[in-house]
């Protein structure tokens, strides 16, 4: 069980809805507008939380202000990046995160992650320079497969959130139906 969240717009062709049940289930499909958080996963729900307010969550279809909520959600985004950072360091190392050491460490991670996401957020694209600073990454965090999950989920979001915005300056009226 989980939430699942399309998102639909003006002109929006029967390919286009397909193309979402395709990917149903899939925790890397925002790009052609749905989302997919479990129950199980408090990091995922948490974020879509965050990021759809709550009268969102009321089984509704409902217009998304995409481009009014662009800086609010890329401050949610990086703020959970640190924070994943933080975690992942701290249980790697199995040192106290206020150690000079570490706290060197998550700032190099969370720059890492942090630049790929602001690209993100204009090309959305992983490039071979991505890829390469995201395998640097995980030769610091031993333990990368939570991490790595949960670096899917955020640029799902991100693809999902930049949909939004191109479809809303094209004039397409985007809106969001969760489904819980």
């Amino acid at each position: 069980m989980g939430v699942d969240i399309f998102m639909g717009w003006k002109g929006m062709t029967e390919r286009d809805r397909e193309r979402q049940f395709k990917e149903y289930f899939s925790g890397q499909a925002g790009s052609v507008g749905y989302l997919r958080a479990s129950y199980g996963n408090d990091f995922s729900l948490k974020l879509l939380e965050k990021i759809f307010p709550s009268k969102y969550w009321e089984n509704i279809e409902a217009p998304y202000p995409f481009l009014k909520y662009h800086n609010k959600n890329m401050n949610i985004i990086k703020k959970a990046l640190k924070d994943m950072v933080t975690e992942a360091v701290k249980e790697s190392s199995g040192k106290q995160t206020d150690s000079t050491e570490n706290k060197d460490r998550q700032k190099s991670i969370f720059d890492v992650f942090s630049n790929i996401v602001e690209a993100h957020g204009e090309h959305l694209v992983t490039t071979e320079e991505d890829k390469k600073k995201l395998e640097g990454v995980r030769i610091i965090i031993p333990d990368y497969s939570d991490t790595e999950y949960k670096i899917e989920i955020i640029f799902s979001i991100l693809e999902f959130l930049r949909l939004g915005e191109i479809l809303e300056i094209k004039g397409k009226k985007p809106y969001i139906y969760i489904s819980c």
